[in-house]
């Protein structure tokens, strides 16, 4: 989950955007922006100029304030006389805007995204061809009790996906049982140089044709235990850092960031991303039109609509994803002891002037309302889980010191004649893991 992207981004078409989102709340960088004037000459009559009283000096400089498209300062007021091509503007851009607005399927929320599928996925690609780069040499292998675990959480939260008739949004797995296949971490050179050709994730099955229509899960368990992240790619790639699993500490704590991660996708905030930054940088540059100072309009522009929506996203994301790990039978109550580890590995102090800035100037809601949140949606989730035909608790808790079983939806595998008992232990990360 930890990615920087908070940062305002010049290029729409830059695939970074789609390379990883932050799980964490962890406190970003405040926007910046240059003071009107700052770099530019001073026009006559500047406020302060000796000689010339301050009213008429401000009344001066607003007349020297050029607008853009002609209609030269006249006085009429800080922009001056906007010129009707803006009006025009505004008209066409506001049409557009409506006539891509949707609903997301699983809160209802409105939102506006002009971004396919398809060119989600395409974007997704060179991020993808990028972490394998990166990180070849330090993915775990298929058969690490980590990879293991990812994988078995990580099918259980596909297989609620499909059962909650989600098959048509192409995110149902191509066996159509919940598969999630292990990551190749060794593509070859000529893959990796390649450029995009067809979509990310579809893949196609002689015995299925509807195949191409549906997501190739696969994981990608990442040894590096400096960075406390999970993030899920356009196509189900999903990756996750042996950093964080110390604060899963468990396969509840693991499906709640999976789960997030996984909501994600599942509500397109990537595209909504990506359209968002195309409405930020038309409105700066309508603002820069009428003479705002571009700097100012940016760093507005940021703090009133870039930094709440992704918040919003971040919010949504933790509510679906609660749901999905309570359907696939995770306990939710755990979810926010997931959150209350993660606070503690952040360092992050609660209350204050401080907290107040973190949740105006940080692409994440604050930790501590993450958890007051999870608190106040556990009554939902457990009726979920107790809807889904989940076992109680208590068997819960005796399932997971029992043998695991192929096919079985928990994973249980009877004992005896080739099963391995695999029975759960505390490895060196403090994480309860299945070992053969």
């Amino acid at each position: 989950m930890r990615q920087t992207l908070g940062q305002y981004s010049e290029s729409l078409t830059s695939v970074r955007l789609l390379q990883r989102r932050t799980f964490s709340s962890q406190f970003r960088r405040s926007a910046s922006y240059k003071r009107f004037g700052q770099g530019r000459s001073i026009p006559s009559g500047f406020p302060g100029i000796p000689g010339q009283s301050p009213r008429s000096s401000f009344g001066a400089s607003l007349n020297g304030v050029p607008t853009r498209l002609g209609g030269g300062g006249s006085g009429q007021g800080p922009f001056g006389r906007i010129p009707p091509v803006i009006f025009i503007i505004i008209g066409l851009g506001g049409g557009y805007y409506v006539m891509h607005l949707e609903r997301v399927p699983q809160t209802g929320r409105l939102r506006f995204n002009d971004v396919s599928p398809t060119q989600e996925e395409q974007m997704g690609i060179e991020s993808y061809k990028e972490m394998l780069r990166k990180y070849r040499g330090r993915i775990l292998s298929p058969s690490h009790p980590y990879s293991q675990m990812v994988k078995r959480v990580a099918e259980r939260i596909v297989r609620a996906i499909e059962s909650t008739g989600m098959a048509e949004q192409g995110l149902s797995s191509v066996g159509g049982d919940g598969e999630v296949r292990m990551g190749d971490a060794h593509k070859d050179d000529e893959f990796l140089r390649s450029k995009p050709l067809g979509v990310l994730g579809r893949r196609k099955s002689g015995s299925d044709p509807d195949a191409s229509s549906k997501t190739d899960w696969e994981v990608f368990v990442i040894h590096d235990d400096s960075e406390k992240n999970a993030f899920v790619l356009p196509g189900g790639k999903i990756f996750v850092f042996t950093g964080i699993l110390p604060i899963c500490k468990d396969e509840d704590g693991l499906a709640t960031v999976l789960g997030h991660e996984i909501a994600h996708q599942l509500a397109r905030h990537g595209a909504e991303k990506m359209a968002g930054f195309k409405v930020l940088i038309a409105g700066a540059a309508i603002l820069e039109l009428l003479g705002l100072d571009i700097g100012l309009s940016r760093a507005a522009l940021t703090l009133l609509l870039q930094l709440p929506n992704s918040r919003k996203t971040e919010i949504e994301a933790d509510y679906i994803g609660l749901r999905l790990m309570s359907q696939a039978c995770f306990d939710p109550r755990q979810a926010q002891h997931l959150w209350r580890r993660m606070q503690a590995s952040e360092g992050t102090q609660t209350g204050g002037i401080g907290e107040v800035l973190e949740g105006m100037l940080s692409t994440h809601p604050v930790t501590r309302s993450r958890i007051e949140n999870m608190q106040k949606w556990l009554p939902e989730a457990e009726q979920i889980r107790d809807a889904s035909g989940c076992p109680a608790e208590g068997a819960m808790n005796a399932f997971r010191a029992a043998p695991e079983s192929p096919g079985g939806r928990f994973g249980q595998r009877p004992s005896g004649a080739g099963y391995a008992t695999r029975q759960p232990e505390t490895d060196p990360y403090g994480l309860t893991v299945l070992r053969g």
